[in-house]
């Protein structure tokens, strides 16, 4: 069972679970947090305008970025588990 568990560890396929896991959650948690400050009332019309934008540029920028960042990471383990296996 051992075997097993450090075998499902180091392939491929964990590595791509393990990665799309975090996005997902990463995602869900920028999304969380910016529908959680989006009721909040400021003091000035300018201020909210600000707060506004922020919120909407956390949340393109957590859509937009974090695929590309998920594809880059996964490249990475590739390369550095292929030169742990040929030295």
């Amino acid at each position: 069972m051992q075997r097993n568990a450090n075998n499902w560890r180091k392939s491929r396929t964990h590595f791509i679970f393990i990665s799309y896991l975090q996005l997902f959650f990463l995602w869900t948690g920028t999304t969380l947090i910016c529908r959680m400050l989006e009721p909040l009332v400021l003091t000035s019309e300018a201020s909210q305008v600000v707060k506004q934008r922020l919120l909407n540029f956390a949340k393109s920028l957590s859509t937009v970025l974090l695929l590309p960042m998920n594809g880059i990471d996964l490249v990475l383990r590739d390369i550095a588990k292929t030169q742990h296996h040929h030295p």
